[in-house]
Order: structure tokens, then C-alpha cells, then sequence
């Protein structure tokens, strides 16, 4: 999750707009994993798209997300998702310095 919070990449997205800073920040739990291994990993493969679509009803987040896919590489927008395993040792990691430390220390 770390290239998520890139404080110097934040500071040159700043001026994109609400949706495309949603893609840049946020991270989901694999992709295209079916209802079996969306229901394993609490539908966090949709995170993305429930972020940007919140009034949008869960059984249409699959078919968001295949959009959302395409319409942000005709962009060339990045969008971020990862295995399962990888983001639970990300978030690990996270835990294992306070997060405004880590912030505190990283600036100019």
C-alpha cells in the first residue's frame, strides 16, 4: 500500500478530481475473484468501486468495476489491487509504525 501513500505522488495528484484521486488512493483485495472469493475477502475486491459508486447496490459492483477497468486505462489511470495475502502483510507492516510518525519524518 505504500506507492498509495506516496506523500510526493498525493502532492502531484492534488489537483485531479475526486474520482480519479479515489483510484490513485485507494487499493482493493484482488480482482475478478467470483462470488466464492468475494465473499472470502469481504467483497474488499470491489473497496474501489464502492468508494466511488456508494449508492451503487452490491450485486452491480462486478459489473462496475469491469468499467471502471476500462474506462481508467483509456485514461491511463493507475488502479491498484492486490492477492489477498499481500495486502494482510501490508497491513501488517502498517501496524508496525504509527502512521503519523512515519508521516512526520517523511516531510520536505
Amino acid at each position: 500500500q505504500e506507492e498509495n501513500w506516496d506523500m510526493q505522488e498525493i502532492k502531484k495528484t492534488a489537483k485531479l478530481g475526486w474520482a480519479e484521486m479515489q483510484l490513485v488512493t485507494s487499493s482493493d483485495i484482488g480482482y475478478n475473484y467470483g462470488f466464492i472469493g468475494s465473499m472470502l475477502c469481504l467483497w474488499l475486491n470491489y473497496h474501489t468501486v464502492h468508494h466511488l459508486l456508494p449508492t451503487v447496490d452490491m450485486s452491480h459492483h462486478r459489473e462496475a468495476q469491469t468499467i471502471l477497468d476500462k474506462v481508467r486505462k483509456k485514461h491511463g489511470v493507475s488502479y491498484s489491487y492486490k492477492s489477498f495475502w499481500t495486502m494482510y502483510w501490508n497491513m501488517l507492516e502498517t501496524f508496525s509504525i504509527p502512521r503519523a510518525f512515519q508521516v512526520m519524518t517523511e516531510r520536505d
